[in-house]
């Protein structure tokens, strides 16, 4: 059986938040309290779902463009983030397996 986790207050990171899973993702999780941080390659996408999460939700939202892809910059991304610890994280990369 699944048990249900509340994410209130929690921090979450979506990376291919700017849309399909990544972006459903991140609807779920402000509406269930989290502060969310979202990460893409497109900040103009990105900035237009922080107005949604923040006008429906009354969310905390923090977004930066960042590709994943980019395997150097994975490790140590330059910009800050809210929490130097995440206690969830979601992955939901529009990244072809090639």
């Amino acid at each position: 059986m699944y048990e249900t986790v509340s994410v209130k207050d929690k921090v979450v990171l979506i990376t291919g938040a700017s849309a399909g899973i990544g972006e459903a993702t991140a609807h779920r999780m402000a509406e269930g309290g989290a502060k969310v941080i979202l990460i893409a390659r497109r900040i103009a996408k990105l900035e237009d779902i922080k107005k949604n999460l923040e006008d429906m939700y009354g969310a905390k939202v923090h977004v930066a463009r960042f590709d994943v892809k980019d395997l150097d910059k994975v490790s140590a991304p330059s910009h800050p983030t809210p929490s130097p610890s995440l206690p969830l994280f979601v992955a939901a990369p529009r990244v072809p397996l090639d």
